[in-house]
């Protein structure tokens, strides 16, 4: 029997809907990408998802999560915001999100809490499964998952 996940607007409706959320525009990579995630997501201990859209095309570029459900079903310590500001692939994150404006061109940020009862890695998966069925590969930025 064939699963097939939501429709990716659809997982973005239902999440929008149980949860506040936070965007801002990424488009000067002369500037720190940190500083706008200081002013601009709120601090907390809320994991969730994230997604870069390229804002000339309306393109999602990335979808990626913070916060890991442990084995007894708590929650790892690590809110959206300090994911967005945490070092990437040996890269601090100022320079992974200014080399991505650089090569993709400006970008919006959009901030995703999930829900107490949702593993942030369950979202993510449905979203970047949703977006493969949809466009037949992953998110530009997204190497796997």
């Amino acid at each position: 029997m064939p699963l097939s996940p939501p429709p990716f607007a659809q997982i973005l409706s239902e999440l929008e809907a149980v949860g506040t959320t936070t965007s801002f525009d990424y488009d000067d990579p002369t500037r720190p990408f940190t500083k706008h995630v200081r002013r601009e997501v709120p601090p907390g201990d809320a994991g969730g998802i994230y997604i870069l859209t390229a804002t000339d095309r309306n393109e999602v570029i990335y979808i990626g999560k913070a916060g890991t459900v442990r084995t007894d079903g708590t929650r790892k310590r690590q809110s959206i915001r300090e994911r967005l500001t945490a070092p990437r692939g040996g890269s601090s994150s100022d320079t992974w999100f200014a080399d991505a404006a650089n090569a993709i061109g400006p970008f919006r940020v959009t901030v995703l809490p999930t829900p107490p009862d949702l593993a942030p890695g369950y979202v993510e998966v449905l979203l970047l499964q949703a977006f493969l069925t949809e466009h037949g590969r992953l998110p530009s930025l997204n190497r796997s998952f």
